[in-house]
C-alpha cells in the first residue's frame, strides 16, 4: 500500500504545457454537384465548385484542371477529352486535402 501511493505521488508531475500542444482541424474538401459531369461538345461547363472547411469554418480553395487525353489546363467543351477538376484546400498548420471530379466531353455518337 506503501509503495502504491509512492508511486502515485511521484508520477505527478506540474510542468505546465501551455502553449506546447494544440487542436488541429485537418482540411475537408467536399466536391458539390455531380460527379461525374457529362457535357456536350460546343456547350457551356459550369464548374459547381466544391466546399473546402477547416473545423466548422469555411476556407479557400484552389482548382486546377487537367485534360487526360489531350492535355490541357482548363475545361475546353469544344475539346472532346476527360478532365480531371482538382479542388486543393491548406488549412491554418499546413495541411493539404484534395477532391477530384471527372468531367467528360462528349459528342453524339461517342
Amino acid at each position: 500500500m506503501f509503495f502504491i501511493s509512492g508511486l502515485l505521488l511521484v508520477s505527478c508531475d506540474n510542468e505546465d504545457t501551455a502553449n506546447v500542444s494544440k487542436v488541429t482541424h485537418y482540411p475537408l474538401v467536399s466536391v458539390l454537384g455531380n460527379d461525374p459531369i457529362l457535357v456536350k461538345k460546343g456547350t457551356t461547363f459550369v464548374d459547381p465548385g466544391a466546399k473546402a472547411t477547416e473545423g466548422s469554418n469555411t476556407i479557400t480553395y484552389k482548382t486546377s484542371v487537367s485534360g487526360i487525353y489531350k492535355g490541357g489546363t482548363s475545361v475546353d467543351t469544344n475539346v472532346i477529352d476527360g478532365y480531371d477538376v482538382t479542388y486543393s484546400a491548406v488549412n491554418i498548420d499546413g495541411f493539404t486535402a484534395s477532391a477530384t471530379r471527372k468531367v467528360w466531353v462528349y459528342n453524339n455518337g461517342d
